[in-house]
C-alpha cells in the first residue's frame, strides 16, 4: 500500500484492461512510462505487476468507485426495506433473512428469473433460495426503483431532466408477489399482495387528471368508471419476453469513465433495465472490444457487491440442465459463469449497502397510497 500511489489509483480505477483494448492500451502506456507504481523500480516485480493488471476482467474498483455505486443501490434499499416491518435492527441481509419463511419453495429447488414473464429452476439449497431470492430483490428493485419511488436516473445533457414519478401500484403488487415467489413473507408483503392496484392505479388516473380541488364528481359514476378501468386493465396478459444477451462490448470507445460508477445517466438507465436479471448478468458472454458498454459496467457493480457465487455444488457436480417453470430454456449454469471473476465466499454478504432508517415522513413517502393508513 505505502508504494501505490494517488495518480495509479485514479488511473487504474474503472478500467477494464481484460475486456477492453483501448483501456489496455492507455494503461500500458503509463506503466510502460512508469507513471503508474512508479515507486516500484524492480524490472520482475513490474513484469508480475503488469501481468496481474491485464489480466482483470471487470472494473478495476477503489474506495471512490464504491461510494458512488453505494448510490446507485440506495434505491434499492429504500425499497425493500418497505417490505421489512419495524423496527429495523442489523443488516438489510440478516433483516431479509428473518422474513424467509421458504414457503412457496421446491426442496432443492432454486427459482431464477430470466426476462419479465420467464423463470427457470435450478437444483440449490435452503441457503441458496434465500441468497439468490435476496439479489434477484434487488435487480427488481434495480430495474423499477423509477416508478416505485420518487427518484429518478441522472439527467444526460441532451435530453431533459427526467420527469420523478409518482409510485406505481401495480410495480408494488408485483414486488410482493415476487417476494412471495422467492419465499419471503411480512405484513407488509401480505398487504400489498391482497390490496387491488388496479383499482388504485384507475382512482389515482382519475383524481390527477381531474383535481378534486376543481372537480366535483358524480361518485356512483366515478366507482364504476374505476371498477371498468380496474377490469380492464387487470384482463391485459403480457407478452412473453425473449431471452436476449445484450453486449459487454462494442467496437468503438464504449462507456466512458464517468459513467461506469455512480448513479444511472437516462440512457444508460432506459437500456439497462431490460437486462438486469441473473440469468443475463451470469449468461453475458466475455470477449475483448475496444470499448466496454453500460451493461458491463453495471455487471461489474453487480459482482463487487454481490460476488460470484453460483448455485449449490449439486448443480455444478451434475452439469444438469434448469428446469424452465414457465417455457422456453436456459444453460446450464456452470457453463455460463464468466472466467475472469473469481467464485465468492459461501455466504458473500453486502451488509455495508445499508442507509439510516428513514423517518417517518420519508417512510411514507416510499409506500404506494393504498398502504399508507396500514404501515
Amino acid at each position: 500500500m505505502r508504494k501505490t500511489d494517488r495518480f495509479t489509483v485514479e488511473k487504474l480505477q474503472l478500467r477494464a484492461p481484460l475486456a477492453s483494448s483501448d483501456d489496455l492500451s492507455e494503461l500500458k502506456k503509463l506503466f510502460d512510462a512508469v507513471k503508474l507504481f512508479p515507486e516500484i523500480r524492480a524490472e520482475e516485480k513490474r513484469r508480475l505487476i503488469w501481468n496481474s493488471i491485464s489480466r482483470i476482467g471487470c472494473l478495476i474498483p477503489s474506495l471512490y468507485t464504491l461510494f458512488e455505486d453505494l448510490k446507485m443501490l440506495s434505491p434499492c434499499v429504500k425499497i425493500i426495506k418497505v417490505l421489512i416491518e419495524r423496527p429495523f435492527k442489523g443488516s438489510l441481509h440478516d433483516m431479509m433473512e428473518q422474513h424467509f419463511s421458504g414457503a412457496n419453495q421446491t426442496p432443492g429447488k432454486v427459482v431464477t428469473q430470466a426476462t419479465e414473464t420467464l423463470f427457470n429452476s435450478y437444483e440449490g439449497s435452503v441457503t441458496d433460495q434465500f441468497e439468490f431470492g435476496y439479489r434477484q430483490l434487488y435487480l427488481f428493485a434495480w430495474r423499477d426503483f423509477a416508478q416505485m419511488i420518487g427518484e429518478g436516473p441522472k439527467k444526460e445533457k441532451d435530453r431533459p431532466k427526467p420527469t420523478v414519478e409518482e409510485p406505481d401500484p401495480v410495480l408494488w403488487h408485483r414486488f410482493a408477489l415476487f417476494a412471495d415467489r422467492l419465499g419471503f413473507d411480512s405484513k407488509v408483503i401480505r398487504k400489498l399482495k391482497a390490496d387491488d392496484p388496479y383499482r388504485t392505479e384507475a382512482r389515482n388516473f382519475l383524481l390527477k387528471h381531474n383535481s378534486p380541488e376543481f372537480y366535483t364528481f358524480n361518485q356512483e359514476l366515478f366507482e364504476d368508471c374505476v371498477e371498468q378501468m380496474a377490469r380492464t386493465r387487470a384482463a391485459a396478459v403480457e407478452k412473453d419476453r425473449p431471452f436476449v444477451r445484450p453486449p459487454a462490448v462494442v467496437d468503438g470507445p464504449g462507456e466512458p469513465l464517468p459513467r461506469r460508477c455512480g448513479r444511472f445517466f437516462q440512457t444508460a438507465y432506459e437500456y439497462d433495465r431490460k437486462y438486469l436479471f441473473l440469468e443475463v448478468l451470469y449468461g453475458a458472454n466475455d470477449v475483448r472490444g475496444k470499448g466496454i458498454t453500460s451493461f458491463f459496467a453495471r455487471r461489474s457493480t453487480y459482482f463487487a457487491f454481490f460476488g460470484m457465487r453460483v448455485l449449490s455444488a449439486v448443480a455444478e457436480a451434475t452439469g444438469g440442465r434448469p428446469e424452465s417453470t414457465d417455457g422456453g430454456s436456459a444453460q446450464n449454469v456452470k457453463q455460463e459463469v464468466p472466467a475472469d471473476v473469481s467464485p465468492a465466499p459461501k455466504r458473500a454478504r453486502i451488509e455495508y449497502v445499508t442507509t439510516p432508517s428513514p423517518s417517518s415522513e420519508e417512510q411514507v413517502a416510499l409506500v404506494p397510497t393504498s398502504l399508507l393508513s396500514q404501515v
